[in-house]
């Protein structure tokens, strides 16, 4: 064959060739234009989510275990301390997140009840030696027995809620930290979720109104801690459908209620999950560079970060059913509300994917990488 038929055919095969690519090219995008748009843009996460400012300290099993009310049985020693361990933890949980930079501590807790005054001392002289700041929860009352005189609820309100406007859902009472925690510089934000009839969460409240104030509930003052704004910043604006929290200009939409209404992810899909054992139980003589590894991976986890503490194991009934499904910490459903709100504040989509969807890994933390030389 000459070198003129070799051309000819070797054209030939390439104008095949790229004939071929483009029926299969526009096969394609007929076949991407006939699939329904819910189904193109179900992903997790549909767009970019800020999912790492924000980390979750788990009260899980081991913790329980090792410093709550297991540790007692197993000595044959009775318990004494506020459940579900001594506030003394709490304490080094503090000082362990500021040596590794956090942003702010939020406990999913209600510290209500003064305990031992060594024990609730470690703890508040931890708070009071911040940054980084520290927010306990406190709870509804839904009788007026509980009214905590000594505390002006002035420092934590939100600041313009609109000349006599009914904000949020109504307290009788509150059920506050007890008082040298608050004189020791943290904050408060109301813990309480109401799920509906049928069991299942589905909405966050976000203020609860009391005595005249508007207080913060515990999913917006961890937004608020995420932008590092303070209460005061915050205004509630329009009716109806276009209700409204805004700050520093910005606004993210209210539901019904002044509520948020939640799209959960999965459990364990989103936030890092690191457990409260692994945090404040390190050996205090580590062999030689394990120390420096320990704290750069703290650093590496905490700095920077909102941290949310609360419970996640069963026993202490703290799991709840959202839409996402039963077994759902409620530490978790209050960081997915913040962080939908850190979505939507920033101008991000924050639709989670379907169930059907395949989801990402759980996010979980093995002991050496957090403890690594456990007692």
């Amino acid at each position: 064959m000459n070198i003129n038929l070799k051309r000819a055919f070797g054209t030939a095969g390439a104008c095949g060739a790229a004939l071929a690519c483009a029926f299969f090219l526009l096969s394609v995008v007929a076949s991407a234009q006939q699939k329904p748009p819910a189904q193109a843009a179900a992903v997790w996460p549909a767009t970019m989510n800020p999912v790492s400012e924000i980390v979750i300290v788990a009260v899980d099993a081991n913790t329980l275990y090792y410093l709550g009310p297991e540790k007692s049985k197993r000595s044959n020693q009775a318990y004494t301390g506020p459940y579900p361990m001594h506030r003394m933890w709490h304490g080094r949980l503090v000082e362990r997140l500021r040596e590794a930079g956090a942003r702010a501590v939020v406990f999913d807790m209600l510290f209500q009840q003064t305990w031992d005054t060594r024990d609730d001392k470690m703890f508040t002289d931890a708070v009071s030696a911040g940054p980084p700041p520290v927010i306990a929860g406190f709870d509804i009352i839904p009788t007026p027995h509980a009214v905590n005189p000594q505390v002006d609820l002035r420092s934590y309100a939100i600041g313009r809620a609109g000349a006599g406007a009914a904000i949020g859902r109504s307290a009788p009472a509150l059920a506050l930290p007890f008082e040298g925690l608050l004189k020791a510089g943290a904050s408060t934000a109301g813990r309480s979720l109401y799920p509906d009839a049928d069991g299942t969460l589905r909405r966050v409240d976000m203020f609860v109104r009391h005595q005249g104030y508007v207080l913060p509930s515990l999913s917006l003052a961890v937004f608020l801690a995420a932008i590092e704004a303070s209460p005061s910043e915050v205004s509630v604006s329009g009716s109806g459908v276009s209700r409204a929290v805004s700050v520093r200009g910005r606004s993210v939409p209210l539901a019904q209620g002044d509520t948020l209404q939640v799209l959960f992810p999965p459990h364990k899909s989103v936030f890092k999950i690191v457990s409260y054992y692994d945090i404040v139980k390190v050996k205090d003589n580590f062999k030689a560079g394990a120390e420096e590894k320990h704290n750069d991976k703290m650093r590496e986890i905490f700095k920077d970060r909102v941290v949310i503490v609360g419970y996640t194991d069963a026993s202490t009934g703290a799991l709840m059913t959202t839409p996402a499904g039963a077994g759902y910490p409620r530490v978790e459903a209050i960081a997915a509300a913040a962080n939908q709100m850190v979505n939507l504040y920033a101008g991000r989509n924050a639709v989670p994917a379907r169930m059907t969807e395949p989801r990402p890994s759980p996010k979980g933390y093995s002991d050496p990488e957090i403890n690594i030389e456990r007692r």
